[in-house]
């Protein structure tokens, strides 16, 4: 009862922070998940080259956990516009409950005598504000936190739980085949998973008193588990695809994801965990020394740490780095900031509570400026556009997007709609042509030589609608309005653009149909 409890007000909690958020984050969010889904479902909708390579280099298993509901709905003809949108998210802050509880869970095991260093913890988690503003999005990283917290309520994490030695002990051990189930989907969701499960699979291997028994059950839990994987995604046909070995292939032995922006091996020092864990990661940090100098029974077990760490390494060697690619380990260093407050407050409680009070205060506004401010045109545009075309189109309406590719949302957000997406193409070099450069980086670098050397790009008469950020059409202007394109509304987007493509204002353009006179 005491856990079903907990259930419900983090699913409060997070359906609270679903309803807050109103911004757009990364493009993955929907062209890796809900925009698969609505397609498989719906028989409509745009692929990315990720899904059209062949062999893909994405399982499927992500995105089909929501289009079988879609089918559900399609097939009673429940499916509103509001529904399509609204279940993905939905769903997602119902799993991030349940890691939620299992988080919860975890830290009483590591803080069972130590109910200051729990409640730090806590307080730490329940209000970064890069959790708050991730918990409820359609990201694989997400899905990956979340399966990682769950898995770990049944890991071992202690020497005592890998190898009880008294029938007691024993008695009281848990299954360890739960959380070798949900590590490895959770690398078949996102592989990067692997940097995670497979160091703890083999800490818990070297611990164990039965090493045959883990071996046996590592084997055919995660082996029949990848083999349905590769069934599912090659629909049952051959060849087998296995999207984990092209995923693999393409962003670690290839390089291939320096095409979508490389940085320097520093950036999750000096930006990424900075700014994730609004500075909490030097209280980790000093937790763990804490922990290597003096660790005490029923504490943060340094496997939580050292895998964090690994999990960082790797992430360091590759080019492309983002903030989302290291959300699964804040939550595996947080219980040794949570320590670090701990050992500070006996001495000088003062200290811990202002510190506190700081990292909640910077946290909280935070969340409130990324949830509600940040990149938050794309949804005006949409919502926008919607409600136009819903009260005056009859045919087809085409849409194109002038923006970096992937920036605006597609098919399930204009569900039940006659339109028709057109975008600029960002497709990496996987043919590795010389001198490669995508469309949509040659448009943006001189917009007004590429318009005029490829005048299909607006295609006069055909495109309803067309939106482009303030800057750009700043310079395309007059070539719009030559093409019968008149200014239709602007939406504020963000203070603080992202990169060099982007700008504060975008700008919607709607063609002017002329009635002939008689």
């Amino acid at each position: 009862m005491h856990e079903m409890k907990q259930f419900f007000l983090c699913l409060t909690f997070r359906l609270m922070c679903f309803v807050f958020t109103d911004t757009w984050f990364v493009p993955d969010e929907y062209f890796q998940c809900t925009e698969v889904a609505y397609s498989m479902a719906f028989r409509r909708g745009h692929l990315t080259w990720e899904w059209i390579h062949n062999p893909p280099l994405r399982s499927y298993l992500h995105p089909l956990s929501i289009a079988w509901i879609y089918e559900m709905y399609r097939f009673l003809g429940i499916d509103t516009p509001m529904a399509v949108r609204c279940l993905p998210h939905l769903l997602h802050s119902f799993l991030f409950s349940l890691g939620d509880v299992a988080f919860i869970k975890m830290v009483n095991r590591i803080f069972f005598a130590n109910p200051r260093g729990n409640a730090n913890t806590l307080i730490l988690y329940f209000t970064n504000w890069f959790i708050i503003y991730c918990s409820s999005r359609t990201l694989s990283n997400c899905v990956e936190t979340a399966l990682t917290l769950i898995a770990l309520n049944w890991y071992p994490l202690y020497d005592d739980e890998a190898s009880p030695m008294s029938p007691h002990a024993r008695r009281r051990r848990k299954s360890f085949v739960p959380y070798m189930l949900f590590g490895t989907v959770a690398i078949l969701i996102r592989p990067t998973a692997v940097l995670i499960f497979g160091p703890l699979g083999l800490w818990h291997l070297a611990r164990s008193n039965e090493r045959c028994r883990v071996m046996f059950f590592a084997i055919l839990v995660c082996g029949g588990t990848v083999m349905s994987s590769i069934l599912i995604d090659s629909d049952l046909k051959r060849p087998l695809k296995f999207p984990l070995l092209e995923f693999a292939k393409f962003n670690f032995f290839t390089g291939g994801s320096a095409h979508f922006g490389v940085h320097p091996w520093y950036w999750y020092f000096t930006d990424g965990l900075l700014i994730t864990m609004t500075g909490a990661y030097f209280l980790a940090l000093g937790g763990f020394i804490i922990q290597c100098n003096r660790p005490a029974p029923r504490s943060p077990p340094k496997i939580l740490f050292v895998v964090a760490l690994i999990y960082l390494a790797v992430h360091i060697w590759l080019p492309h780095k983002e903030h989302r690619f290291i959300l699964p380990i804040i939550p595996l260093m947080l219980p040794f900031a949570g320590l670090l407050l701990q050992q500070v407050s006996i001495k000088r409680a003062n200290i811990t509570r202002g510190l506190l009070c700081i990292i909640v205060t910077v946290n909280l506004i935070v969340a409130g400026f990324v949830c509600r401010v940040h990149q938050r045109g794309v949804n005006a545009v949409t919502s926008s556009l919607i409600a136009d075309i819903t009260k005056d189109a009859v045919g087809p309406v085409h849409i194109v997007q002038l923006l970096p590719c992937y920036s605006m949302h597609q098919y399930a957000a204009f569900h039940k709609l006659n339109v028709r997406h057109h975008m600029l193409d960002c497709t990496p070099n996987l043919k590795r042509l010389p001198n490669y450069i995508d469309q949509s980086d040659m448009f943006h670098f001189n917009p007004v030589a590429y318009v005029k050397q490829h005048p299909k790009l607006l295609r006069p008469g055909k495109y309803a609608y067309v939106v482009i950020y303030k800057k750009t059409y700043k310079k395309l202007e007059k070539i719009l309005a030559e093409n019968g394109y008149e200014h239709f509304a602007s939406f504020g987007h963000t203070p603080t653009p992202i990169s060099a493509n982007q700008d504060t204002v975008i700008v919607v353009l709607k063609r002017v149909v002329k009635k002939k006179v008689n």
